[in-house]
């Protein structure tokens, strides 16, 4: 049996407490002492320091870890090793000049002095010190190589990588000398240290997950911060407006992701925006455009729509139609939160434009597919694929973009429960995974982040990247096992191997979630913020697995051990043991565990307890939407977890016509116990007018829903499971019947033809198809057809499940049954293990007629 955790996430800060040890390094300007006549005999341990050299001790570089003598950059750009002490006898120490003295004072005020090996100031910085022919391209290239970052234009030099791997050659004695290139190398230097604290940052992520190491990360972080305030205040004239708007959007960036200082971070960006505009950047105007509407979205979210609109108008004003696209798209987004309906209109509206950039339709195509899955409304999600992937294909799209596509086809044929188009979906995604393996899961990143090529404007050689937040190489894989399982939930012959998917799933979560919130060498490279993300959506999958893995034992089992933990994570929501934060999220599941609490008790007897829990599902599944659920769906939707404001209410929604069909039941049950009880006192006389209202009010609100014709046009009508209706119609069957035999007028052959037509179509095995075969032998006006159905139900239970072995009890009692059956291969061996069950139906009986009567 596996065994689940249900703990209060990371409230109780069960942390590892090793400390994340940071190596040192030390880096050194200090002048050579004079030394009195009476050390000159000690003078030849002392390496000599010259005007034209800089020493860079390097304690935890791995070289002089291990006894090698410090790096040396010679005058002339030439990196070489001491194997041994240089005397300083060999060399005429020439004294330093008060220039040289003031600059190595000035520039020891900035040097790091407590960061990691991976951090190389002065290495890093000579890569891009001009040659002295190029000392006017200074500001254009510092300026070209951050909008490459940036992602705000093409690749227009070359990489630095590439350049890194070049010998250096550094002219100090021209820096010291000239105070223009001074000036210079400390705006290269600083734009560049900041990158690489930042850098270092996100590759200890993993040790925030201990205090000392989040003080790490933090350290790093205002370093970070500090050296493009320093660029700000003290180097401000030697900045051109390309190069100091896009400080600007750094710092903005930094305070709005690391930070979450709001306030500081719409700053920044406002005069990165401000300044563009001024010397016409349109490049950097938009995307510091799109980054504060990030900023707009936490601090004023209903200002978000108009400014959208507004930008949107703009720049198809202007005739950038890629840039107001986008902006449409990000609007829709926005909408779905608010007004789901009118946000898929609007989302349709954009796919069906045939002028639009073809990765921009495409997004709009898979967000559209997305919002109707979640709402239920299949036919419209699986056009919207089959447009997508026309779209797709015929680009040249990202892996991540195909993988998005193949994953929500085959989450639509899991709802539709199309096994043979699922294991089509299943062959394309496990060929797909094979070939990113194969690449090395090439342009996949940790945080899960992908870019699309959408040239904002028109006639550009280059193209600009348009970022898009989904999963990692990791997530996908689990979610494709995860839905794998899925494919097969419904089929009695496939549960094993279903769970045994559900079990490889679960393990793969685990590892992940083990190396995300423990200290570990494994290295990793995102934001703090995208590591609770991280660990916040596996743990979602992971209940979302452990909530069907139970299911299938429920149904295929009858094994009910996993009760425990769905009550232990019911109780974890109720008393709060969980973080504000995955509250937000875990409320998403909560109807889900309380279903399967309340067809726990349902199929035990304690009818109590399974009507709380239906109604409990009841009124969260028709609670209107306020303020705060529109905050918390706009959490849930950045998780990419679905969210509150995509589920359809009451009526369409699946577990509400669940939840009420199961009422009836017990409303029907109830009933029937009140009016066998003698004599009727004025008490039971009461609870009987009381449940006929009850049932005669639920039943009137099903058939208000289901006897409707389903509106393909209408975005917010849930297409119902062919394993619902069956359920419904076999319940209107008996309901029918009790109704004939009080002495009411019914239709009972319209109701038995209507259960016929839909059995063909509902599940293959199994309670619900076994009961509905049942009623039609018993009511069926056609010998034969009775008959068969007959063997059917008998069919159906051999090495069933013991809910389905419960109904045998009813052929026992049916002298004509058992002579039809008698003549079928498989009764004998079921007679046995219904005989065998019969004391446990008798208690649960028992047990529900005593639950009416307290």
């Amino acid at each position: 049996m596996h065994e689940y955790s249900f703990g209060p996430g990371r409230r109780s800060n069960h942390t590892s407490k090793r400390q994340l040890s940071l190596s040192r390094r030390e880096v050194s300007f200090e002048p050579q002492k004079k030394k009195s006549n009476k050390h000159k005999h000690k003078a030849s341990q002392a390496p000599s320091s010259r005007s034209s050299s800089v020493s860079i001790l390097t304690s935890s570089r791995s070289g002089t870890a291990n006894g090698d003598s410090p790096v040396r950059v010679s005058s002339h750009g030439q990196f070489s090793k001491t194997l041994n002490s240089i005397s300083s006898s060999n060399f005429y120490e020439k004294p330093k000049s008060l220039l040289e003295k003031q600059y190595e004072k000035n520039l020891q005020k900035f040097v790091p002095v407590e960061t990691s090996d991976d951090f190389l100031p002065l290495e890093s910085d000579s890569a891009i010190l001009d040659s002295p022919g190029k000392k006017d391209n200074f500001h254009s290239e510092a300026a070209n190589s951050t909008s490459a970052d940036l992602k705000i234009s093409g690749s227009v030099r070359k990489d630095l990588k590439e350049e890194l791997k070049e010998e250096p050659k550094i002219e100090f004695s021209e820096i010291l000398l000239d105070k223009a290139k001074e000036k210079e190398f400390h705006v290269t230097y600083f734009v560049y240290a900041s990158e690489e604290f930042m850098k270092k940052a996100h590759s200890l992520v993993l040790g925030s997950n201990d205090i000392g190491g989040a003080r790490v990360y933090y350290s790093l972080v205002k370093s970070a911060i500090k050296a493009l305030h320093i660029l700000i205040s003290e180097y401000a004239s030697y900045l051109n407006p390309v190069l100091e708007s896009v400080i600007y959007h750094k710092l903005g960036t930094i305070y709005l992701k690391e930070t979450q200082a709001l306030d500081k971070a719409e700053h920044f960006i406002n005069m990165a925006i401000s300044l563009a505009s001024k010397h016409n950047l349109t490049q950097l105007k938009v995307i510091n455009e799109f980054l504060y509407c990030e900023i707009l979205e936490q601090m004023n979210s209903h200002a978000l729509s108009s400014f959208f609109t507004e930008k949107q108008q703009y720049y198809r004003k202007e005739g950038y139609e890629n840039i107001a696209n986008l902006y449409s798209l990000m609007r829709m987004n926005h909408l779905l939160l608010g007004d789901a309906s009118l946000g898929l209109t609007a989302l349709n509206a954009l796919s069906l434009n045939k002028e639009a950039h073809p990765h921009i339709r495409s997004l709009s195509l898979l967000y559209e597919a997305s919002a109707y899955l979640y709402r239920g409304s299949l036919s419209l999600a699986k056009r919207s694929i089959e447009s997508a992937q026309d779209l797709i294909f015929k680009a040249s799209s990202p892996p991540q973009l195909v993988a998005v596509s193949h994953l929500t086809q085959l989450a639509s044929c899991v709802q539709e429960n199309d096994s043979i188009s699922g294991k089509v979906a299943v062959t394309k995604l496990s060929e797909f995974i094979s070939l990113q393996r194969e690449a090395d899961w090439a342009g996949w990143r940790d945080d899960g982040i992908f870019s699309l090529c959408v040239p904002l404007f028109e006639g550009k050689h280059e193209a600009s990247h348009f970022e898009v937040q989904w999963l990692n190489s990791d997530e996908f894989i689990i979610l494709f096992y995860f839905l794998n399982g899925m494919l097969d939930i419904l089929d009695h012959s496939s549960w094993e191997r279903t769970k045994k998917v559900f079990m490889s799933c679960l393990e793969i979560i685990n590892i992940q979630l083990s190396q995300l919130t423990t200290i570990d060498t494994e290295s990793r490279n995102f934001r703090i913020s995208f590591l609770t993300d991280k660990i916040v959506r596996l743990s979602f999958i992971r209940y979302s697995v452990i909530y069907y893995k139970i299911w299938l034992e429920f149904s295929h089992e009858s094994n009910f051990s996993g009760i425990a933990s769905v009550q232990y994570f019911i109780n974890c929501f109720d008393g709060e043991n969980f973080t504000k934060e995955e509250m937000c999220y875990y409320k998403l599941l909560v109807p889900k565990f309380l279903y399967l609490a309340a067809v726990y008790f349902h199929s035990q007897g304690d009818l109590n307890s399974a009507k709380y829990y239906f109604l409990r599902i009841k009124k969260m599944s028709s609670q209107p939407g306020d303020l705060d659920s529109s905050k918390i769906s706009s959490l849930q939707k950045s998780l990419g977890i679905g969210c509150e404001a995509f589920l359809p209410k009451s009526g369409d929604n699946e577990l509400f016509l669940f939840s009420t069909l199961h009422l009836v039941l017990i409303a029907e049950h109830d009933l029937s116990i009140l009016s066998k009880t003698k004599p009727i006192d004025d008490l039971t006389k009461s609870k009987i007018i009381a449940c006929h209202g009850q049932l005669s009010d639920l039943l009137s609100e099903l058939n208000e829903m289901l006897d409707k014709e389903i509106d393909t046009n209408n975005n917010d009508r849930f297409e119902k499971s062919a394993v619902f209706y069956l359920s419904y119609r076999a319940v209107l069957l008996a309901h029918s019947i009790e109704n004939s035999q009080n002495g009411k007028t019914v239709h009972l052959s319209e109701h038995v033809a209507k259960l016929e037509s839909l059995i063909s179509h509902g599940p293959s095995f199994g309670y619900i198809k076994t009961l509905s075969c049942y009623m039609l032998y018993k009511y069926s006006t056609n010998l034969e057809k009775s008959t068969q159905m007959l063997r059917q139900v008998v069919s159906n239970m051999v090495d069933s499940d013991e809910n389905t072995r419960f109904l045998g009890q009813l052929i026992l009692c049916d002298e004509d049954a058992i002579s039809l059956a008698n003549g079928t291969m498989n009764f004998h061996k079921v007679e046995k293990e219904i005989i065998s069950i019969k004391s446990a139906f008798e208690k649960r009986l028992e047990f529900a007629r005593l639950s009416v009567q307290l």
